[in-house]
């Protein structure tokens, strides 16, 4: 798990979880990226579509994260 990790472009995700899949004879690894925001913050409304999905997930190989909100 990397906090604040560099992702393509200079992105940086909240977090990153990467797994390598232990049943896959090739070592494929596994990706989530979460963004977190706390329900205060100025972007929370429009954060998952500018952050999560445009920048990190449509620049990336990944396709699976998690829009996370702390109260």
């Amino acid at each position: 798990m990397n906090r604040e990790a560099e992702l393509r472009h200079g992105a940086r995700s909240d977090l990153l979880i990467q797994t390598k899949d232990a049943n896959a004879a090739n070592g494929e690894t596994w990706s989530v990226v979460i963004e977190v925001k706390w329900s205060d913050h100025r972007e929370v409304n429009t954060t998952m579509k500018s952050k999560l999905l445009d920048r990190y997930l449509s620049s990336t190989s990944m396709n699976h994260g998690i829009y996370l909100v702390g109260l």
